[in-house]
């Protein structure tokens, strides 16, 4: 019984600091995407509310991650999992400076696309692989 009851007493203090952060970039970057949809008038409520059902899955990850890591006592899982999410956070930031006008160093830019490339994860839909970017 004690065996289920830490997985609802799931260990935070490992990811706690970088979950914080990673909510506050996904703060970010909602207010960045709106400030896009405003300024090309393309605001869709659809397009949020998916936009919004993908971090909250993520946060969702997150914790299942972080319900498994008493189980595996040598991998801190929640706080790759979480980091692994950051860097996408910090890739879409970056992304939507961009098209807000906003200069971007070139190096850094190599290295965004270079990460992208790294973290495209293959989907099938109708048998047909595709690639999506998480």
């Amino acid at each position: 019984m004690n065996e289920y009851l830490s997985l609802a007493r799931a260990d935070w203090s490992v990811a706690y600091p970088s979950m914080v952060t990673l909510l506050l970039l996904m703060a970010i970057d909602v207010v960045m995407g709106l400030m896009i949809a405003f300024s090309t008038k393309t605001l869709s409520s659809s397009t949020s509310r998916r936009g919004m059902m993908k971090k909250a899955a993520t946060l969702l990850v997150i914790a299942a991650t972080a319900a498994l890591d008493p189980f595996v006592p040598n991998i801190a899982l929640a706080l790759v999992t979480t980091l692994f999410y950051l860097a996408t956070e910090v890739l879409s930031i970056v992304e939507n400076a961009g098209r807000l006008g906003i200069p971007i160093p070139q190096r850094l830019l190599d290295a965004l696309h270079k990460l992208k490339e790294d973290t495209t994860v293959p989907e099938k839909t109708n048998g047909q692989e595709t690639t999506n970017c998480p």
